[in-house]
């Protein structure tokens, strides 16, 4: 049965992904439609699935009421799962989501009939950057939210505020260094998008919106 279950599930998630796939580069609504009926017959037999295993645990467990509430515990939608991203659509379709969906809305956009920089007024102020002291940048980290959420890298403001005595001396270097080189730090461009379910239809792709864990 589990070997059954298996090979059926793999061959319905090749039918999603080449619908996704055609939709993906037609954008029509027929090609839509067929997406979510190949999405529902994909989840109907992941249900099926987990149903057909959870029998055959309840039947060969030497305490089956035990075992049916440790299901029924672990099965139990919690208040923040509500809001988790769609199983059946893969990191890589999120990601290709999110990077392209700016570049198809400026697609719609009209083009303008006038330059835009018509209507920005110029001004002669000069901006230049200039090198910070130990001061600067220890007002600037006591100035930040105490948050207990970690950063991409693991690190809090409460952590970093607790050793900036230690930090002051190589941070002010490095952030001056930055500025004498005009680069900034690819680790500091990085960040780990999370997916989060919004409303509607949750093995959409336009029904979820990006969040953004960075570096402090």
């Amino acid at each position: 049965t589990k070997s059954f279950f298996e090979k059926h599930l793999k061959l319905l998630k090749s039918k999603v992904d080449a619908c996704y796939e055609k939709y993906d580069s037609s954008n029509s609504v027929l090609d839509k439609a067929d997406l979510r009926i190949a999405r529902n017959e994909y989840r109907a037999a992941i249900d099926e699935a987990k149903k057909a295993l959870n029998d055959e645990r309840i039947a060969n467990s030497p305490n089956p009421q035990r075992t049916l509430w440790q299901l029924i515990n672990a099965n139990r939608e919690s208040s923040k799962s509500k809001n988790v991203a769609s199983e059946n659509i893969t990191a890589t379709q999120f990601n290709e989501f999110f990077t392209s969906i700016a570049h198809k809305l400026v697609d719609r956009l009209p083009i303008p009939n006038r330059d835009p920089l018509n209507f920005i007024s110029t001004s002669n102020e000069v901006f230049s950057f200039h090198k910070v002291n130990c001061n600067d940048v220890c007002s600037a980290v006591k100035s930040l939210k105490n948050c207990g959420g970690s950063d991409l890298y693991g690190i809090n403001t409460r952590i970093v505020k607790s050793v900036i005595g230690n930090l002051l001396n190589p941070l002010t270097y490095l952030i001056n260094l930055c500025i004498e080189k005009g680069e900034f730090p690819d680790v500091f461009k990085r960040a780990i998008i999370t997916p989060l379910f919004k409303k509607g239809d949750k093995d959409l792709l336009e029904n979820h919106r990006p969040i953004a864990k960075l570096p402090i």
